[in-house]
């Protein structure tokens, strides 16, 4: 079956499928999961041949695995939304895909792979050249964001260092782009800053450098990110004013609570001078 015929015949069972949801659905149907074990039941009746993604082949394969590129392309979308064993359970009930958990962990550890090595190779690349990565866009603002997250990897827990680029263009159209890496906090840095050099932070109007105030992240935005308005998160300002409240009137009172939701509304307003002043008096 060529794509035109499976696109469609899908198109057909879709149609289908979305007047027999409209028949069938009631107040019974009480929850998502209800809502979507219906959908895939009017799916799997419609037409099972046409829904099925193009299975496991052994005579196709993706980084040495017996899948097609569609295949380990949606396993590894399913893969990005949950986890492997979940994956593995929606792939099977939502695209009539069979594959073991193993399989689709090392099928998106190659895939992972693949974009690393992509993304190095550009890198280096610009180093060699000693100039920054090209800009894929003209920003007028550009926003980065970086944090840590302990996440459990290879039988111990690792710190994994995440970041995201936020431009926005004339229009108002928002582009974003996230990293999320292993490594040693200078690689990560790099790796950071030719993401945003891409996402056009280099040639943008404003620019701003977005965390929690950890030690390592100031060090790297004041290597990477120069030019950057560096910013606290409102979240972790709010957690360190609540630290602070409970400094100065004891955890769990009552004055600690007015006294935090007092400088936190000061600084929601923008009067950071007032929230200062707050607790210098008690310093």
């Amino acid at each position: 079956m060529n794509r035109q015929e499976m696109d469609r015949q899908l198109s057909q069972v879709f149609d289908q499928v979305r007047h027999r949801i409209v028949e069938q659905a009631s107040p019974s149907l009480q929850s998502m999961a209800q809502m979507e074990d219906l959908i895939y039941g009017e799916l799997n009746r419609c037409k099972p041949e046409v829904l099925q993604v193009f299975p496991l082949d052994n005579t196709a394969t993706v980084a040495g695995y017996p899948v097609t590129p569609r295949t380990a392309q949606v396993a590894v979308e399913e893969a990005c939304e949950r986890t492997y064993g979940q994956a593995v359970k929606h792939l099977q009930r939502g695209h009539s895909i069979r594959m073991g958990k193993e399989l689709l962990e090392n099928l998106c550890q190659a895939v992972g792979d693949y974009w690393l090595a992509q993304d190095r190779q550009r890198l280096e690349s610009a180093q060699e050249a000693h100039t920054a990565p090209a800009a894929s866009l003209e920003a007028e603002t550009c926003v980065v964001f970086a944090d840590g997250v302990m996440v459990h990897t290879d039988g111990d827990w690792h710190e994994a260092r995440v970041g995201t680029v936020r431009s926005s263009v004339g229009d108002r159209t928002v582009f974003k782009s996230s990293i999320a890496r292993l490594c040693p906090v200078q690689d990560f840095g790099e790796d950071l800053w030719r993401h945003a050099c891409e996402s056009g932070y280099r040639n943008a109007s404003l620019t701003a450098f977005i965390a929690d105030g950890s030690h390592w992240l100031w060090t790297l935005a004041d290597r990477h990110f120069q030019r950057a308005v560096k910013i606290v998160d409102f979240w972790h300002v709010c957690e360190y004013v609540s630290a602070c409240a409970q400094a100065f009137f004891g955890e769990g009172t009552e004055a600690a609570r007015q006294w935090s939701l007092t400088v936190r509304g000061r600084l929601r307003a923008g009067d950071v001078a007032g929230a200062l002043q707050l607790s210098l008096i008690h310093i």
